[in-house]
């Protein structure tokens, strides 16, 4: 029983010792030159404003004590959309912005992956036993370490895409730049919802003609959205009066 417990831990801090090899030798270079400061498998910079670009090692369940299998994912966090995500009006926000907080957000992806085969058809394609040629089951964004050499492979992979990627998240930590692009309907380095993430960059300016157009187009199941945004928007030119928002349309 000792035997077998020993031999599992050391497994487990090989697959251990593999991922810090693979953020400290490879990924730490990248993103602490740009700014980002490391807590455990997350990196984080902020802006003076308190928004954020998260990028996160994310680990999957499917992990083993000999495999450490992950997923990369990069997060742009404006402050008023995590304040939206933690917190009612007129309430602190608690922790640090987390990925899956991103207004916009991404994965990256091996560069070695192929075409995949779409989820909804994967298992049909396992029961009937044939993958179509040149196609794959595989998760392309799934990164996988298993040994301290697949760790620098894999890190010098993440290094490389990473150094090509994070800048894109980085020049819309300058709010007026991601406006620019919102309005102009120009491409982004991720995806999220464009009105959404406009309405969070314009709070922060007080209520405005262009923010109730945004308001306008929204309906349904976003209506608490907009009664903070609101809320939000009004306690920014009136910050003792953050109960008491305006009338609509004012």
């Amino acid at each position: 029983m000792v035997v077998r417990f020993v031999r599992v831990l050391t497994r487990v801090l090989k697959t251990e010792w593999a991922a810090d090899v693979l953020l400290r030798k490879h990924v730490d270079p990248v993103l602490r030159s740009r700014g980002f400061v490391r807590t455990s498998k997350v990196y984080r910079r902020y802006a003076p404003n308190g928004d954020a670009v998260v990028v996160e090692f994310q680990d999957s369940s499917s992990s083993t004590a000999d495999e450490w299998i992950f997923y990369v994912n990069l997060a742009l966090v404006p402050a008023p959309w995590l304040a939206w995500l933690q917190a009612p009006p007129g309430e602190a926000r608690t922790g640090e912005p987390q990925a899956y907080d991103g207004v916009l957000s991404t994965r990256l992806s091996r560069p070695e992956a192929g075409p995949t085969i779409a989820p909804e058809l994967a298992m049909e394609s396992l029961l009937q036993g044939r993958i179509p040629t040149g196609m794959s089951i595989d998760d392309p964004q799934r990164w996988t370490v298993d040994s301290l050499a697949s760790a620098h492979v894999a890190g010098a992979k993440v290094a490389e895409l990473l150094t090509g990627a994070i800048d894109g998240f980085t020049d819309l930590l300058d709010r007026a730049v991601f406006k620019d692009r919102l309005r102009g309907g120009l491409p982004l380095p991720g995806s999220g919802p464009r009105n959404s993430a406009l309405v969070a960059l314009l709070v922060d300016e007080g209520p405005s003609p262009e923010l109730d157009d945004l308001f306008a187009g929204f309906s349904g199941r976003a209506d608490e959205f907009v009664d903070w945004a609101r809320r939000y928007a009004f306690a920014a030119v009136t910050p003792t009066s953050r109960s008491t928002p305006p009338p609509a349309g004012s």
